[in-house]
């Protein structure tokens, strides 16, 4: 059983570039998995090539999606486009995480790159439908029988096709979603430096106000808070994995405003920093 966080397992660079590449794990390029994730959890925006399907069985998953937010729990999922950037916090949780190449679908959509979809239609009788396809492709995946592949690619090829025919969504306005994605490479790679809106936008050659709204219409957060998300999620980890004081760490990564932190680590982990330092001071040998 993989994590869901195996969205950063073994692809070298992946932690700079918050760029999956997709490794398959079945014959037909697919890759699809039982995700169980025992502790809260937070992935930082990122993107991938593949349709990438999450499908909650137990737990609750919360996405930000090209600027829109989709929280999803039990027998709900949600259909993540080609080059969307999102990114996922999630309580403790068991979901299947389907991710499915371009490649695949070509042969009966054109494009698929350019497809976006339509979340939480919970009410279509094709949105059931998918979520059964979705644990009978897993208990195939769990005990293939005889003819049991012919059967997973037929329920495959039900979930793309319900995906693109009920789902599919008119285009959005790609304008800056290249420039977005850079903007969140440097500020991943730049983690340990205070770094100002108006030093982004000289370095990407926008004004700063309007940087600020193109980042928040991409992304659906503000640029601010994203850069105090991406510093606390690492200082969340080294509280986990390492004796550095909070005090050190927050100034490690330049978290500068104390209140914003606070406030920030609490929405994402549900618990001060101090709580988590004697969670782990009091359960040693447990880490997330």
């Amino acid at each position: 059983m993989q994590k869901l966080n195996g969205i950063y397992e073994g692809v070298n660079g992946m932690e700079q570039k918050h760029h999956e590449n997709v490794v398959p794990n079945l014959r037909n390029g697919v890759r699809f998995y039982y995700s169980d994730e025992p502790f809260t959890n937070y992935i930082p925006f990122h993107w991938h090539n593949s349709l990438e399907v999450v499908c909650v069985i137990k737990g609750n998953l919360r996405f930000t999606l090209d600027g829109h937010e989709l929280a999803i729990g039990p027998r709900e999922f949600a259909m993540v486009p080609s080059g969307a950037i999102h990114e996922v916090a999630s309580t403790p949780n068991c979901s299947l995480v389907l991710q499915i190449p371009l490649h695949a679908v070509r042969p009966f959509y054109e494009n698929p790159e350019a497809a976006s979809f339509r979340n939480g239609r919970t009410e279509y009788r094709e949105y059931r439908e998918i979520v059964e396809l979705l644990n009978a492709m897993y208990e195939i995946l769990e005990s293939p029988g005889e003819g049991a592949w012919f059967d997973f690619e037929i329920y495959l090829l039900k979930v793309l096709k319900h995906m693109f025919t009920k789902f599919r969504a008119p285009n959005d306005n790609t304008r800056g979603a290249e420039d977005v994605k850079e903007i969140i490479t440097y500020l991943h790679e730049h983690i340990h430096e205070p770094i100002l809106v108006s030093d982004l936008a000289d370095l990407f050659g926008y004004n700063p106000s309007y940087l600020s709204r193109m980042f928040k219409q991409r992304t659906g957060i503000s640029l601010v808070q994203y850069m105090y998300e991406v510093k606390v999620n690492r200082l969340h980890d080294d509280l986990l994995n390492t004796d550095e004081s909070i005090k050190a760490l927050t100034e490690k990564y330049a978290l500068n405003n104390s209140r914003m932190t606070r406030e920030v680590f609490k929405r994402q982990y549900g618990m001060l920093p101090k709580d988590v330092r004697k969670q782990r001071t009091s359960n040693p040998g447990e880490t997330s």
